[in-house]
């Protein structure tokens, strides 16, 4: 391209593979011998490019606008856009606090395609991994760069909790856990019968635990235990051990567990008309990725 000259290239990442998209943005970028404009729906491509070059288009209702992504600090917005690039190509984000969450996420994305809901990504909603307690820095970036965010987290957390009024002030929308308790404690608190046991069943049946290693668990926190505890209804104090083990042994710290997790729970909860706090939790995000 002369210097001096203009070029428009419309979806740049057409038929090539993603390091060749890298490889191109990078080198049109470093070339700098005239003003380049490129359109793109490709996480690779906005994660080589700087972040203060980033203009994003919404069509809404065949009004077209155009964004410039802002941040005081334009370093974290570089850190934001290369963390979680796909956040940048929806105008609703859900910001997990981990891989549990994340999975959960996409059963719930699942479950809205059997109930004939519109997937996420059809919502202009997308989901990521806050990546734990420093997770809340996060929030605060993606909603200052201006997307309406939504936070799925615990609750076993005082640092995280005493920061969520404010996260709650600028706009943020918190779908969280009963008052120190984690999504495990939460689920199995306030499940069924027939979820409690199904999810025990899983995580014996895939291995990820054993029954005798449950057992020996639940014995040190229950006074009693009966053998046949398993084809009991379980009691309030079975069922927060169980919580609370799942928590302490990482049943489902990752992403494909939690999906399972997900999928489990979405059988045996009634999102639209239910009262316990983990059906409000899904009725929350599922407010969100159907609001405008």
């Amino acid at each position: 391209m002369t210097r001096g000259g203009i070029a428009l290239i419309d979806e740049i990442e057409q038929g090539l593979e993603p390091d060749r998209i890298r490889l191109l943005a990078r080198s049109l970028k470093e070339k700098d011998c005239g003003q380049i404009f490129i359109t793109t729906h490709s996480r690779d491509v906005i994660t080589e490019i700087n972040a203060d070059d980033i203009k994003i288009v919404h069509n809404n209702d065949d009004e077209v606008n155009c964004k410039q992504l802002v941040l005081e600090d334009n370093n974290k917005l570089q850190g934001v856009v290369r963390a979680c690039p796909e956040a940048f190509f929806a105008k609703k984000i859900i910001v997990c606090e981990g891989a549990t969450e994340v999975g959960i996420c996409r059963a719930l994305d699942k479950y809205r395609k059997t109930q004939d809901k519109g997937l996420m990504a059809l919502k202009d909603c997308a989901y990521i991994d806050g990546h734990g307690n420093t997770f809340l820095e996060r929030v605060r970036e993606i909603k200052d760069a201006g997307f309406q965010t939504l936070v799925f987290c615990d609750s076993d957390e005082q640092n995280v909790n005493g920061k969520k009024d404010e996260l709650n002030r600028k706009g943020v929308i918190i779908a969280d856990c009963d008052e120190n308790c984690a999504i495990e404690e939460q689920i199995f608190n306030d499940l069924s019968q027939p979820g409690c046991k199904a999810l025990v069943k899983f995580v014996t049946d895939s291995s990820i635990t054993t029954e005798e290693s449950i057992k020996g668990s639940m014995k040190g926190k229950l006074k009693t235990l009966h053998l046949n505890w398993f084809e009991q209804d379980f009691t309030s104090e079975i069922k927060n051990a169980l919580g609370e083990i799942a928590k302490k042994k990482s049943w489902f710290k990752n992403v494909t567990h939690g999906e399972q997790l997900g999928e489990i729970i979405l059988t045996h909860i009634d999102i639209e008309n239910g009262s316990s706090k983990l059906e409000k939790i899904f009725h929350t995000m599922s407010q969100f990725i159907d609001g405008e």
